[in-house]
């Protein structure tokens, strides 16, 4: 089976029709194999996309009392992202996450 070959010319027909069958079995493994791999694949990137997609501005008023700190980790950001903008100023509001429970 090395490099394609048939078997010696001393071997028995038995020999080749195996090394045929083994071929024609490991290239439907690697058939197989290759579209799960590329279905797995296409499964994640839809996963990111689909996260992605579901991401929008969160925005809170901050109460009297809160830390901007815990402001961020509700938000899943840091406090440099989540630091709020001054009156007036036209900024866009950072993206994050809200926390995983």
């Amino acid at each position: 089976m090395l490099g394609g070959k048939e078997t010696p010319s001393g071997a028995s027909a038995d020999a080749d029709a195996l090394l045929k069958a083994l071929r024609q079995k490991y290239s439907a493994l690697r058939t197989v194999g290759w579209q799960r791999r590329e279905a797995r694949r296409a499964s994640d990137r839809a996963k990111l996309v689909a996260a992605e997609e579901g991401r929008r501005e969160w925005y809170h008023t901050v109460q009297r009392g809160e830390a901007l700190a815990s402001v961020a980790r509700m938000f899943n950001t840091t406090p440099e992202a989540a630091k709020p903008a001054e009156k007036g100023a036209k900024t866009e509001p950072a993206k994050a996450e809200p926390a995983k429970p």
